[in-house]
Formats: structure tokens, C-alpha cells, sequence
């Protein structure tokens, strides 16, 4: 499968295809995002905007697996004080 994105044309390998999210999606997603980037700043070239979009994604990926972690914490701490209020009854 090949893909256009941002002026690169990149190949696809099967194995890189996810049932959940298509590499289409994937695509439009990252063009929309430099798409955002180069209206805001027309000067930019192709590479610079790939890089701002990459750091982009980098940082909410990074914000959400803080989010996931503190969820995942804060719901062991409310099983383990269900479980101790039940074992106490």
C-alpha cells in the first residue's frame, strides 16, 4: 500500500496495518495536522512541518499515557479500598 503524506510518498507494509485504525486514516490524520501548521506558518518547508507535527503527536501521546497511568493508579487505590471495606465487614 502507498501513502502520500505531506509530500513523501511512503509504502505501507501489511504488518503495519491495524484493524482498529486504517493506514488511510492514519494519513489523513497527519495531513490535517500539517494542513494546521503550514496556515499558520506558510513559510515552513515540508521536513520542518513534519518535525512539529511529529513532536505534536509526541507530546499528546506522552500526555495521554501520563493520564493512563494515573488512571490505572487511581482506580487500583479505589479497588483496594472497596476490597479493605468489604473484607472489614
Amino acid at each position: 500500500m502507498e501513502l502520500e503524506v505531506l509530500g513523501l510518498k511512503l509504502k505501507i507494509r501489511p504488518e503495519q496495518v491495524d484493524e482498529q485504525i486504517s493506514p488511510e486514516e492514519v494519513a489523513e490524520f497527519v495531513r490535517s495536522e500539517g494542513l494546521k501548521i503550514k496556515e499558520q506558518n506558510p513559510r515552513l518547508e515540508e521536513g520542518q512541518i513534519a518535525v512539529l507535527v511529529a513532536l505534536d503527536l509526541a507530546r499528546n501521546y506522552k500526555l495521554l499515557m501520563s493520564e493512563y497511568r494515573e488512571s490505572v493508579h487511581s482506580f487500583k487505590e479505589s479497588a483496594n479500598s472497596a476490597l479493605q471495606y468489604i473484607e472489614c465487614e
